[in-house]
């Protein structure tokens, strides 16, 4: 089996798992009084806990806990403390973990491999290396934390974007920058914010992002003429992605 095929077989046992907790609560063997919605959140509220461990996001990570923490507040011992102060208690707690952390996990390296014609395409995508206002290089490492930045990408050989948004917004620039392969690659991961991506009408754009509380948007229609094919991958949570045909 792959790694889907284990990682469908895991959310598949964590689902039933939830619903069996559910009916078991229902029926008072848990000894815990929570509402339908309280354990639905719950579940979800859990599933991306998991998923943010994975993904060491650590604006997941907190976000899940304070989220967890409202909704089972009397069972903690906590409920003078909600909403606003478990909420400002996340923010502060997010802000300074990210802060903390990050010299820690910029140098970090990840792979992106795509199947295709049954070959394996392998992206690397690396941090580390210097913001520019305009960037030429095959590789355009772009982060942003408490605040916002516009960035016009403009390489003749455009192979990877690596974009990092927390607690701010980012506005990057695609439409001079060119493929010369027939793929390219844009991962994004963050939380709290907004992206938008001014992208080539040809380019045929392939989301396999994963958000949470977040919603990706077009806005524009693309060519139907041939083009590079430009995959949308990474995670991002608490935030919106619009893609802008141009």
């Amino acid at each position: 089996m792959n790694k889907k095929t284990y990682s469908d077989i895991f959310w598949g046992m964590f689902f039933l798992i939830g619903a069996g907790l559910l009916i078991a609560s229902k029926l008072g063997w848990l000894g815990i009084t929570m509402g339908w919605w309280g354990w639905l959140f719950t579940i979800v509220l859990a599933a991306a806990l998991v998923q943010s461990i994975a993904n060491l996001s650590v604006g997941g990570v907190v976000w899940s806990l304070a989220f967890l923490a409202i909704i089972w507040n009397r069972a903690l011992g906590i409920a003078t403390l909600v909403p606003w102060t478990v909420l400002g208690v996340a923010l502060l707690v997010h802000i300074g973990l990210s802060l903390v952390l990050h010299p820690l996990l910029k140098h970090h390296h990840s792979h992106l491999i795509i199947i295709k014609n049954g070959q394996n395409l392998t992206l690397t995508r690396q941090q580390g290396q210097p913001k520019e206002a305009v960037s030429r290089d095959q590789t355009v490492v772009i982060t942003t934390k408490l605040g916002s930045v516009t960035r016009y990408v403009q390489s003749p050989d455009f192979r990877l974007a690596d974009i990092t948004i927390g607690l701010g917004d980012a506005k990057v620039y695609f439409d001079k920058a060119t493929i010369l392969a027939d793929h390219a690659e844009i991962a994004v991961t963050g939380s709290l914010g907004d992206l938008d991506l001014y992208i080539p009408a040809n380019w045929h754009l392939q989301s396999e992002l994963e958000s949470f509380l977040g919603d990706v948007k077009v806005v524009g229609t693309p060519s139907a003429a041939a083009g590079p094919t430009v995959y949308l991958t990474g995670g991002f949570k608490l935030g919106d992605i619009k893609v802008h045909y141009i």
